[in-house]
């Protein structure tokens, strides 16, 4: 058993992980920190040597900047790199698309666009073992088509994603686009990835959030529910079933007694679950509940159910990203005390509050997934919207 935290970035920590994985582990992980810091001995090294590197390709980037503004009107246009050598292929792609949005509108530019490069890991990042063995290199590939792809369409100024074949592609698209970039200091040699805290800044300032659902999929989504659905409040509960961090799953035993609880009159519950679960380990799940399979592989579906919900319900997982960003999805996410190192170590916020850019019936909430406080916060929010009282997240 592992005595280590996977996102703590302590001294003692990494001694730990030096332990438990062994030597080669060490050296190839001190050959990634040489290339992609993420403590704070190899960020300052890493920014002693990036001024030689930028000093020796400034009159490269000039050359081609001027080409492509000139041919290619990529003034007009901010480029969002996403180095699959630094940045995972999970739902934090939408922070990264939300930050896009944030700086395209500060700086006056019309539309961005995605270039996304392979990492120097058989095209994806190193990632710890645990991590790797439950989700391989094939499933983290295929996240490329299902989630990276489609994510652009929910951004309506993303006119365009780029995935190049390898990083000597990557670079070429550097030197023509690298003036209105972000990361703002990103370059294939060192590269870096968006920090959450700038995004969680700009959005504040912003009386909206990014993501607008296309209209065609909410009329396709709408058709997928069932015929039950029809003139009552939706109610779409998300669970995580992962083999990963399995502490942060969904207490499955206690969302079911919640569904079953709800007045059948006025509510329909629908589930929306994990498609990384492994059906052997996953908890018993009653035939009898309504699950809409389709939208745990399809993101752009099961961001159209959000939208169209009267309420959504889960834990701290990815798929809750497309309520955080979106206004019109309206939504609750227990469980957050399970979630507290990861969410230190990405996310700037405040240990019992919502996220500061969050919308009236959009909260973070800190107790566990029980039935009890489950059905609480529910009825209370469902009053909250009934009577019109816009109570903005604390």
């Amino acid at each position: 058993m592992n005595s280590f935290h996977p996102y703590s970035r302590s001294f003692l920590n990494i001694i730990r992980k030096i332990k438990f994985y062994g030597f080669s582990w060490t050296i190839n992980r001190s050959i990634e920190e040489f290339f992609t810091p993420s403590t704070v001995v190899g960020k300052v090294l890493n920014a002693c040597i990036y001024p030689f590197f930028f000093i020796l390709l400034f009159p490269a980037r000039m050359f081609c900047s001027i080409f492509a503004s000139i041919f290619m009107r990529s003034h007009k246009t901010l480029y969002l790199f996403y180095d699959l050598s630094c940045s995972p292929v999970t739902y934090d792609f939408f922070w990264a698309l939300a930050e896009a949005e944030s700086q395209r509108m500060l700086m006056g530019l019309e539309k961005t666009e995605v270039i996304v490069i392979p990492g120097r890991e058989s095209g994806l990042r190193r990632e710890i073992p645990a991590y790797a063995a439950v989700l391989n290199r094939e499933k983290r590939c295929k996240r490329i088509f299902d989630l990276l792809l489609p994510a652009t369409r929910l951004f309506p100024h993303c006119k365009g994603i780029t995935i190049c074949e390898n990083r000597l592609e990557g670079f070429i698209n550097y030197l023509l686009f690298s003036w209105n970039i972000l990361p703002r200091f990103y370059n294939p040699i060192f590269p870096t990835a968006h920090k959450t805290s700038r995004v969680v800044h700009t959005l504040r300032q912003e009386d909206s959030l990014p993501i607008e659902v296309p209209k065609d999929v909410l009329r396709y989504a709408n058709r997928l529910l069932p015929i039950e659905a029809k003139g009552k409040k939706l109610i779409v509960i998300t669970l995580r079933e992962y083999s990963y961090l399995r502490k942060r799953n969904s207490n499955i035993r206690e969302w079911v007694r919640f569904a079953k609880n709800l007045d059948a009159k006025k509510y329909f519950p629908i589930f929306i679950r994990d498609i990384d679960r492994k059906e052997k380990r996953s908890v018993y799940f009653p035939k009898s509940l309504p699950v809409l399979k389709i939208a745990s592989s399809n993101l752009l579906v099961r961001a159209a159910i959000y939208q169209l919900s009267y309420l959504n319900l889960g834990v701290s997982s990815g798929p809750l990203a497309l309520c955080w960003f979106n206004a019109r999805a309206k939504y609750l996410m227990f469980n957050l005390s399970k979630d507290i190192d990861r969410l230190e170590s990405q996310t700037p916020f405040r240990v019992g509050a919502s996220p500061s850019f969050s919308k009236p019936y959009q909260s973070w909430i800190w107790e566990e997934d029980k039935f009890n406080i489950i059905n609480k916060t529910f009825k209370e929010t469902c009053d909250q919207i009934e009577s019109g009282v816009q109570k903005h997240p604390s």
